[in-house]
């Protein structure tokens, strides 16, 4: 497995400045299971731009450890106009923009499997780029290798609770930039816990991990509802925090027939705006705020509507997440599901009632948290495409249907390390059971969308649509007209 360092992580490393344990961690663990680091020609190129000759020199001579990546691969005007939607790549990039763009291309066309660096504006191109899966920032790497080669599937405590703003502690450290971005902050919060406002919070013993702030006054004349505060604390990056409180979110306003969700976030947050681009949100007008440009966002929460094709499904069905674009323009599958990977994949279908919740605790793996999750089985079928519906039928379980998702893209792999990198963050196999399952096999790797847990469908239900237990991945299209009603019930519990 080849992995690929940005020069920021290289220089730490390397350089005059002591590495984090955090980072010394990062190494030891890829080491110890033969995961191979990298540099590019490019960033030995930066390197030796560095304004410290000391530091320069003492970087240039060590980092001869890592073998250097030259690839003839020149950055695609496709490419460059995907990681730069609303800007000139000639007028927007830095010096530095090529080496970044380079590294980020490597990824893109599987030169390497990974790249790690703590570059917030690589992050923001990763996420435009729909590689947010394969680029790492150091302690969600670590965590990726934890997970990978060392699991352990110890639960967390977390879990998202619904609090009145005055018994949230306005000290906390995670509204120290939002004091810092916002004059008056805590003025406006301290107005808010007057008025009885609420927040969705995920908190541990040590202090609040994300929270989402929310209006419901909205709702009842606009149909609308504004976020008002979203955010994630830095040291629980890669931990999928905020597609939960998202999807919170997003459910809440399914639940509550709510047709629009909006946020306003300042231009300068790339990474936060290509991030809430990824979900569907838009931008929809632009103002200013004590000198700084501010952008608002809209998501849209109806069924789609408008023309519909093919080529467009996926991206329709992502602008309208939760709904989904209906046969005959899309497949709908049953997906058998083993019971253990029901609960580390959708940590919110409770197995012991017919009552699902989106507040129940949160497992210590970040794909139970995530809107984007991956599966993969022993199956080399290529029937299923974008858009597609997934119906997840727990076998050996349950026996009942208890998820949707919605396909985003598949592959055909029978390599461990190919599987791997395809599923990224979003996966709940450890490295071993990957080579066990599925290593030397064909085995078919889906990237998909959780739209939300669904009351059960049992067997005996689908016995009365003369549709039997799935042993693998069924075709069930024909069936969708009946199926429909059952999928749409609305009981999902949502604080």
């Amino acid at each position: 497995m080849r992995v690929l360092l940005d020069t920021n992580i290289l220089i730490e490393t390397e350089g005059l400045v002591s590495p984090s344990g955090t980072l010394q961690k990062m190494f030891s663990t890829a080491e110890e299971n033969n995961i191979n680091f990298s540099t590019s020609g490019k960033s030995i190129d930066e390197i030796s731009r560095h304004r410290d000759p000391k530091e320069r020199q003492i970087t240039l001579d060590k980092v001869g450890k890592y073998p250097v990546l030259v690839f003839n691969l020149a950055v695609s005007e496709n490419f460059r106009n995907l990681i730069y939607p609303h800007t000139s790549p000639i007028t927007d990039r830095r010096p530095n923009h090529d080496v970044d763009d380079h590294m980020l291309f490597c990824v893109y066309k599987n030169a390497v499997h990974y790249l790690v660096t703590g570059d917030k504006g690589i992050h923001t191109k990763a996420t435009r780029a729909g590689l947010q899966d394969r680029v790492f920032y150091i302690q969600e790497f670590l965590e990726f290798l934890e997970d990978k080669f060392v699991f352990t599937g110890v639960a967390a405590d977390n879990q998202i609770e619904k609090l009145p703003l005055c018994e949230i502690e306005i000290k906390d450290p995670i509204f120290d930039s939002l004091r810092e971005d916002y004059d008056g902050f805590e003025y406006w919060f301290n107005d808010k816990a007057r008025q009885g406002r609420d927040a969705w919070v995920i908190k541990n013993r040590d202090g609040i991990l994300g929270i989402c702030i929310y209006d419901p006054n909205n709702i009842d004349c606009e149909n609308k509802m504004k976020l008002c505060t979203f955010k994630v604390g830095d040291d629980s990056r890669g931990n999928k925090i905020g597609e939960l409180l998202l999807r919170q979110a997003i459910c809440f306003a399914y639940k509550n027939k709510i047709s629009d969700l909006w946020v306003e976030v300042f231009k300068d947050k790339e990474n936060i705006i290509a991030w809430l681009e990824s979900f569907g949100f838009g931008i929809i007008s632009e103002k200013s705020r004590n000198g700084r440009k501010e952008l608002k966002l809209k998501k849209v929460i109806s069924p789609p509507r408008g023309v519909c094709t093919r080529k467009n499904v996926l991206r329709k069905s992502i602008e309208h997440y939760p709904y989904w674009v209906k046969p005959p323009l899309t497949r709908v599958f049953l997906v058998p599901i083993q019971p253990g990977f029901v609960r580390n994949l959708f940590p919110d279908i409770d197995s012991n009632s017919t009552q699902l919740s989106l507040n129940l605790p949160i497992e210590n793996m970040p794909c139970g948290n995530a809107i984007r999750k991956a599966y993969v089985c022993k199956s080399a079928t290529r029937q299923a495409r974008p858009g597609d519906l997934l119906l997840f039928y727990e076998s050996g379980g349950r026996s009942d249907i208890v998820g949707l998702g919605m396909v985003e893209k598949t592959s055909v792999e029978n390599q461990t390390e190919n599987i791997i990198s395809l599923i990224g963050k979003r996966s709940v196999y450890p490295k071993n059971e990957i080579d066990e399952k599925f290593d030397g096999r064909m085995s078919l790797v889906i990237l998909f969308r959780y739209l939300f847990p669904i009351k059960p469908i049992s067997l005996k239900q689908l016995g009365y649509l003369d549709l039997s237990a799935p042993q693998s991945i069924t075709n069930v299209t024909n069936h969708y007209a009946t199926l429909e009603p059952l999928l749409l019930q609305d009981d999902i519990s949502i604080n």
